[in-house]
């Protein structure tokens, strides 16, 4: 393969999160109010979701581990969410996938309206993971192999595989590879099919006191996108990868 496609006519991909995690100096109880008010105007009917973690008493949420990084609330604008914690922030899209240029640019707005808002102190962790369904085994789609004592697995027994790489001191790049396992997409008819999850982190502090601090998060939400995508297409068979139809950039 010379180069990854630009696009894929028949997308595995049925979800892409993106995650920054923060330190503030705002009030916990204020968070929603201020993101819900900043990003509005940039978002197609929006509104506020409760999810179960909120529901709890405060005391019982507490004794959560890193609770401080779970989403407590949503704003859900058609197939793009955006979760909001104590000291972290996603934005999600659902299948169907808009593409990079699209998706990134919705991001980084959102993006720009929190730091507008002092929402941010300083940025701690960003993180880029994309999770695709596949209707075949893993052993037919992709060239990960599985072996102990120098046999190889090759049957589509069902498998969970987590693999971790360190790339430098703060990148971090992690695969969850399922295997013949019962998977639901968008509140459908669990059904059997195989998951590549992929999720890239990068330990980073962006302080916001210039327009420095937007490049060096921009610079590295699109460096995550670059890796995810580079090894996504790595682990892929050929032949699979093109039942996908592929698109090329023409040179």
């Amino acid at each position: 393969m010379d180069r990854f496609p630009t696009k894929l006519n028949n997308s595995p991909l049925v979800e892409s999160i993106c995650e920054l995690r923060f330190n503030t100096i705002l009030p916990s109880e204020t968070i929603i109010g201020i993101v819900f008010q900043s990003v509005s105007p940039l978002l197609d009917n929006p509104k506020i979701v409760n999810l179960p973690l909120f529901q709890m008493p405060i005391m019982a949420r507490n004794n959560i581990p890193d609770i401080d990084y779970q989403a407590l609330q949503q704003i859900i604008s058609g197939d793009f969410v955006i979760g909001v914690g104590t000291k972290v922030v996603t934005f999600s899209q659902r299948k169907p996938y808009t593409g990079w240029d699209i998706y990134s640019k919705l991001i980084l707005n959102v993006i720009t309206k929190l730091i507008e808002c002092k929402l941010f102190k300083e940025i701690t962790r960003v993180g880029l993971r994309y999770v695709n369904i596949l209707d075949c085994s893993l052993y037919e789609a992709t060239n990960f192999k599985l072996s102990y004592s120098g046999k190889v697995i090759t049957n589509a027994t069902t498998s969970m595989t987590r693999l971790e790489e360190r790339l430098d001191d703060s990148l971090v790049l992690v695969f969850n590879l399922n295997n013949n396992v019962l998977v639901g997409v968008n509140h459908q008819k669990p059904r059997k099919a195989s998951m590549i999850d992929i999720d890239v982190i990068q330990n980073i502090n962006i302080t916001f006191n210039d327009d420095e601090g937007s490049l060096i998060l921009n610079s590295s939400i699109n460096k995550l996108h670059d890796i995810l995508n580079e090894r996504f297409f790595y682990i892929l068979d050929d032949n699979y990868l093109n039942s996908l139809g592929p698109i090329y950039v023409k040179e």
